[in-house]
């Protein structure tokens, strides 16, 4: 099995999984988020950083436990190209704080099937490429 390398600013996280059979690397918070109105999306950071593996993908899910929290990650793709701070959206249906280092996401990264080449260079952060065009499996 190959490893991969993410890249990690200094601070609260761990690189690799939580136990050996872990598909997901869990990612905590980098700093303390606070969800002050109900079901409103908030952004909160983490310590890893794009770029992923060239022809992977990475998927930021919830973790099984956020919703003892009531916590609500809403799920986004991270393209390998990418190669700002990786983020995660929350909300949750009643205002409350959450700390550095909580952990309720994880990114999953997987292999992805090319559907075709753009000679586009991504060009901004988070949400950039909304204006792209998309390709279609069927040309």
């Amino acid at each position: 099995m190959e490893t991969l390398a993410l890249a990690l600013q200094a601070g609260n996280a761990k690189k690799g999984t939580s136990t050996k059979g872990s598909a997901g690397i869990d990612l905590p918070l980098a700093e303390d988020l606070e969800l002050g109105y109900p079901h409103v999306v908030c952004l909160g950071s983490t310590d890893f950083y794009g770029p992923l593996p060239p022809a992977s993908v990475g998927l930021l899910l919830p973790r099984s436990s956020a919703h003892k929290r009531k916590l609500f990650v809403v799920p986004g793709v991270i393209d390998s190209d990418y190669e700002g701070q990786i983020k995660i959206q929350v909300h949750s249906p009643a205002p409350q704080s959450l700390k550095k280092g909580d952990c309720f996401a994880q990114l999953l990264i997987l292999p992805y099937l090319s559907l075709g080449e753009s000679d586009r260079i991504r060009q901004g952060g988070f949400g950039s490429t909304d204006m792209f065009r998309t390709y279609s499996a069927y040309h």
